[in-house]
């Protein structure tokens, strides 16, 4: 009787041995890295709310690559093409219309609206 009666003096009188205290001390412990847990999700769900809106607002302001078409004729020579390359101009392909007359295609990005016709033919 004499180790039970000690617990059941301590369960009486309220008094705690050094074992409770060690498990206060640790659930106290869990709780605040629950709360911090807690916390840092949030962050992280913010943070990624904020990286989808700004990927989003990326994606809206970003255009697709338009581009711009002209036609040479073929017999035009070298010094034109030369011309047509310092100005952006890339052949994409050389056009036969039934054998008699060959032109060349060429594309480039398209330009803003300052740059207008330069005596090119563009077509959308």
């Amino acid at each position: 009787m004499g180790e039970n009666s000690s617990e059941l003096d301590m369960f009486e009188t309220g008094r705690r041995s050094a074992g409770d205290d060690e498990i206060e001390r640790i659930r106290a412990e869990t709780a605040r890295l629950n709360a911090e847990t807690e916390k840092i999700k949030a962050e992280n769900e913010r943070l990624a709310a904020q990286n989808a809106s700004a990927r989003s607002k990326s994606l809206e302001e970003e255009e697709l690559t338009k581009w711009e078409y002209t036609r040479e004729d073929v017999k035009n020579g070298m010094e034109k093409l030369n011309s047509l390359g310092e100005q952006g101009w890339e052949l994409t392909g050389i056009t036969s219309y039934g054998g008699a007359s060959e032109s060349m295609v060429f594309k480039r990005k398209k330009r803003s609206s300052q740059n207008q016709n330069n005596g090119f033919n563009y077509s959308r």
